[in-house]
């Protein structure tokens, strides 16, 4: 009996307190999802915190209170305040502390980055990009990325256009569909797109190459057609009258 005590007690303490887990695999511009296992939770908080290769950091708080817990950086909306998680290509460190205590740790090798390609940090016809990201998205069993920047006009302050391109590789056909369904095909630049002219929301959209390009502002006014000229200019629109 003394024996079977023992080795159970030895099973119990070979595993690490603490263990952090990542959840897919990401590209400049996203969020990531950190798991968090604990062994025997407490009452006790931590803070989980993310450092950059540039040495600055991003952090969240973490309940010790829960066996296993899924701990998301970022957010949904998009606006002049967010930041995004993974800002260049690098190493990534990820560390579970309590009162300066390491806890866990774990690392995060970001190697891809679509994202400062498809947008640059130029100005495009007095627009100014403040915030560019990455999504992931889904649709039935099809997974794809999706690349976004956030606008601003840099004289009239407060007039943004976001700007979205999906590559949805295989899964154009279903993707587009949203797009299609939500304009009608006119003529800009000499390249048909989706647009569509509601209150408080303007939009256009289009397919170049196996890309979905589409951007949204308020009004009719903010939506310079020097800005969306440039976009034609670099993916062209296959759609056809």
């Amino acid at each position: 009996m003394r024996a079977l005590w023992i080795l159970a007690f030895v099973g119990c303490a070979s595993g690490p307190p603490y263990q952090l887990s990542v959840h897919n695999s990401y590209e400049v511009g996203e969020d990531p999802t950190i798991g968090v296992a604990i062994a025997q939770p407490t009452q006790e908080k931590a803070v989980l915190i993310v450092t950059r290769p540039d040495g600055s950091t991003v952090r969240q708080r973490v309940s010790l209170g829960v066996a296993r817990n899924n701990i998301r950086f970022g957010g949904t909306v998009v606006d002049k305040s967010t930041e995004v998680t993974f800002t260049e290509r690098g190493d990534y460190r990820v560390e579970l502390r309590n009162d300066n205590a390491l806890l866990a740790k774990q690392e995060i090798r970001i190697s891809v980055d679509q994202l400062t390609q498809l947008f640059d940090d130029s100005e495009i016809a007095d627009f100014a990009p403040v915030v560019r990201y990455t999504r992931s998205r889904g649709l039935n069993k099809q997974q794809w990325k999706t690349y976004g920047a956030l606008y601003e006009h840099t004289l009239r302050k407060g007039v943004q256009i976001q700007v979205l391109i999906e590559d949805p590789g295989d899964a154009l056909d279903e993707a587009w569909k949203q797009y299609k369904e939500e304009g009608t095909l006119g003529v800009i630049e000499n390249n048909y797109v989706r647009f569509r002219d509601r209150n408080g929301s303007v939009s256009a959209s289009w397919i170049s190459g196996k890309k979905i390009v589409a951007m949204r502002a308020e009004t009719l006014d903010d939506f310079e057609r020097g800005f969306i000229g440039a976009f034609l200019a670099r993916f062209p629109s296959k759609l056809r009258h």
